[in-house]
């Protein structure tokens, strides 16, 4: 079976690899943020603290998947 055009190295390319990782990594750090921020009990200042670590989670998570996926429409793995 030959590969599709443009599939270079599929899933074994390092760079794709490294990228999935990471978008991995923040992906779920997003969401153990999200559950802390709306687990309740948290004072208003607890609260704007964990509302400010929330966008910065959901910005790192967003900047990976960017990177990831124009990783993978550039180099087509």
């Amino acid at each position: 079976m030959q590969p599709a055009p443009g599939f270079i190295n599929g899933p074994f390319c390092p760079t794709r690899r490294e990228l999935a990782g990471q978008f991995a990594i923040a992906a779920r750090l997003y969401a153990e943020t999200v559950v802390m921020l709306t687990s309740g009990g948290a004072t208003a200042e607890d609260f704007d603290c964990l509302s400010k670590s929330e966008d910065e989670a959901f910005a790192r998570m967003t900047d990976a998947r960017t990177a990831f996926r124009s990783h993978i429409g550039a180099h087509g793995c």
